[in-house]
């Protein structure tokens, strides 16, 4: 997974009543992949060993029945900038050498 965002107009309900703000899940290339061939649950990303089975063993989603039709309504596309694993701290410290332009601590006036 390379990024989760609450969903700022989706929420769903649990079967028991329980009422959650949905997702935006960002996901690599090859779990997309997994997602479509459906050897991935669409709903809680939990990988199967065969695909389409009737629910997800996790989440008990009707992954036979309702997974193709979830990904068609919801699956906003691929995006070709988004990396796994980008070493945030690394691209800080690049970011920082690059440009950062340091101040003096105190200026002191020119009559002085």
């Amino acid at each position: 997974m390379l990024d989760v965002e609450p969903s700022p107009t989706k929420g769903y309900t649990t079967p028991d009543g329980r009422h959650f703000q949905d997702c935006v899940l960002t996901v690599s290339e090859e779990k997309a992949d997994m997602m479509w061939k459906g050897y991935m649950c669409a709903r809680c990303t939990e990988p199967f060993h065969e695909a389409y089975p009737d629910r997800c063993g996790v989440c008990g989603f009707p992954v036979k029945e309702l997974q193709r039709k979830l990904l068609e309504r919801d699956f906003l596309g691929r995006d070709p900038t988004a990396v796994a694993g980008f070493p945030i701290d690394r691209e800080l410290e690049h970011l920082e050498r690059e440009h950062h332009k340091p101040k003096g601590l105190m200026t002191m006036p020119k009559e002085i």
